[in-house]
């Protein structure tokens, strides 16, 4: 049987432009990847195994455990494995089971790995122990705006409507180290 390369990159615009050819979501992007290894306070990676020139790309964060061990997680949010369309299941599998021995060679003692619910939502890996944690849901963003406020539920319209009257309002900011603490602290009291 042929071998799985594995390759260790950087998560950066050029990891970005790698998973380009895939179905992707925000949470693998270098942004998002950044941003929870700050939360999560680890160092950013990417994995790239590749197995019959098709390709897995899977982005972690690594964390210190001693001077020979560490451990790794997807980042928060559904950052599981991107794969070419073409890899069968047991092809994806078998190409997991490679990265699992890799990571373990090189002193990684687990890997928390979140799958995607709509990219990965018809795998179901057999490397490892999967868990279901219940639904996902997932609106349409080409509908209108009526379609969506018909689709939300009345406790949500509620906080909604109570948002708008105190005048709340979202921004985009910088990311920076000092604004992903900040975040995680005011998600975590909530």
């Amino acid at each position: 049987m042929d071998t799985v390369q594995i390759d260790f990159l950087n998560i950066d615009q050029q990891w970005d432009k790698k998973i380009k050819h895939c179905h992707f979501d925000i949470y693998h992007l270098s942004g998002w990847v950044a941003a929870s290894a700050i939360v999560d306070k680890g160092t950013p990676m990417g994995l790239m195994a590749t197995y019959k020139n098709k390709q897995l790309f899977l982005p972690i964060i690594i964390r210190k455990i001693d001077s020979a061990y560490w451990d790794a997680t997807t980042t928060y949010g559904y950052g599981g494995p991107l794969m070419d369309k073409s890899l069968s299941d047991a092809e994806a599998d078998y190409m997991l089971q490679a990265v699992k021995e890799r990571l373990f060679a090189k002193g990684c003692v687990s890997l928390f790995m979140r799958l995607h619910p709509i990219i990965n939502k018809d795998w179901i890996p057999t490397v490892g122990k999967a868990l279901t944690h219940g639904l996902t849901l997932m609106s349409d963003l080409s509908q209108s705006e009526a379609a969506h406020w018909s689709e939300t539920q009345n406790r949500h319209r509620r906080g909604i409507k109570k948002a708008i009257k105190h005048n709340v309002v979202t921004k985009i900011e910088r990311l920076t180290k000092a604004s992903a603490l900040v975040f995680s602290t005011i998600y975590k009291e909530t």
